[in-house]
C-alpha cells in the first residue's frame, strides 16, 4: 500500500531542515545556494506549462486538480498561491519556510477522493508528493540551460542535494528521494517513459490541459505559441500521451520564440529578470 504523510511524519523531516540551517535568517538555502541562483530567474515562470502537463499526466495529480482546486476559473490565482508557497519556502526565512510547509500540508490534508478510473487517491501520497516535486527541480534545471548556460554534473548533484531539504518540507522521505542526481535523472525517465505504468491520459487531463494554453493565462502569451514552446521542451514519451502535435510548423514557432527570446531575457536589468522574493530575501540579509 502506498504511504501517506502524516502530521508526525512531516515534523519528523521538518526536523532535519531545522538541524541543517546555520543562519534562520539566509533561509533553508541562503545567497550562495545554487537554488537560489538557479530559481531567482523569472524565465522559470516559462517552464510552468511543462511542470504543470507533467504533473497532470499522474491521473491522482489531475484528479486532485479537478475537483479540489478552481484551476477551470482561476488558473493564474491557483499559479500565484502555488508559487507563494514555493518561494517562500526557497526564499523565506526559516520561520517563513516552515510555516508555508505546514500551509500546504494542511491543504494537500484535505484534497482526496476517487479519480477517473475509480482509485482512491491522498494529495499527501508519498510517491505523487514525489513525482509533483521532481517534476519542479527537472523543470527548473530544464529552463536554467536553455536560457542562461548549461550546469556541470558537479553542480547538478549539489544543486539535487539540496532540493532533497526542499522535498522534506513535504514530508518525503529519504527512502523515496532518488540518491543522486544521476538516480533522479533515471527516475524521471522511467516515470514519463511508462516503464512504472502511473502516468496515465484521460479525458479530465486533456481537458486540464488545454485550458493550460488559453491565451488568457499564465504568462498572457498567445496560446499557440506557449503551445508550441511547451509541446518542444515535453519529454518526447509525455508529447505522445498528451497526443501534441509536433512537427516542422510547431518546431518553427518555438525556434522562433526561442532564438528571440534567449538574448533578449539575458540582456534584461536585474530588476525585471529575477524574482521579486529573491530581492526580498538579500534585503532582510542586508537588514539582518
Amino acid at each position: 500500500m502506498d504511504k501517506i504523510v502524516e502530521i508526525r511524519e512531516l515534523n519528523f523531516q521538518l526536523q532535519k531542515v531545522i538541524n541543517r540551517v546555520e543562519n534562520p535568517n539566509h533561509g533553508i538555502f541562503g545567497p550562495n545556494s545554487l537554488i537560489w541562483k538557479i530559481n531567482r530567474e523569472r524565465i522559470n515562470l516559462m517552464g510552468g506549462g511543462r511542470a504543470l502537463l507533467l504533473q497532470l499526466a499522474h491521473p491522482w495529480v489531475s484528479a486532485g486538480v479537478e475537483q479540489h482546486s478552481k484551476v477551470k476559473t482561476d488558473l493564474i490565482g491557483r499559479y500565484r498561491r502555488t508559487f507563494h508557497n514555493i518561494r517562500g519556502m526557497v526564499f523565506g526565512d526559516l520561520k517563513t519556510a516552515l510555516k508555508c510547509a505546514k500551509a500546504v500540508y494542511e491543504v494537500h490534508k484535505k484534497v482526496k477522493g476517487r479519480s477517473g478510473e475509480n482509485t482512491e487517491y491522498f494529495a499527501n501520497n508519498e510517491k505523487v508528493l514525489m513525482w509533483v516535486h521532481s517534476t519542479l527541480w527537472d523543470t527548473s534545471v530544464k529552463m536554467y540551460e536553455l536560457f542562461i548556460r548549461k550546469l556541470s554534473d558537479e553542480e547538478l548533484e549539489h544543486y539535487y542535494q539540496d532540493t532533497k531539504f526542499f522535498a522534506y518540507l513535504f514530508g518525503i522521505s529519504d527512502e523515496t528521494l532518488p540518491e543522486n542526481w544521476k538516480a533522479f535523472t533515471r527516475y524521471t525517465k522511467c516515470m514519463c517513459n511508462g516503464d512504472t505504468n502511473e502516468l496515465k491520459i484521460n479525458n479530465n487531463t486533456m481537458a486540464l490541459a488545454e485550458h493550460i494554453f488559453n491565451p488568457s493565462i499564465l504568462l498572457k502569451l498567445p496560446g499557440k505559441f506557449y503551445k508550441s514552446f511547451t509541446t518542444h521542451i515535453l519529454p518526447e514519451s509525455v508529447r505522445k500521451l498528451y497526443k501534441l502535435e509536433y512537427g516542422l510548423k510547431q518546431k518553427f514557432i518555438y525556434e522562433s520564440i526561442y532564438q528571440t527570446l534567449k538574448p533578449a531575457y539575458r540582456l534584461l536589468p536585474k530588476r525585471l529578470r529575477y524574482v521579486p522574493e529573491y530581492g526580498q530575501a538579500l534585503k532582510r540579509i542586508e537588514n539582518g
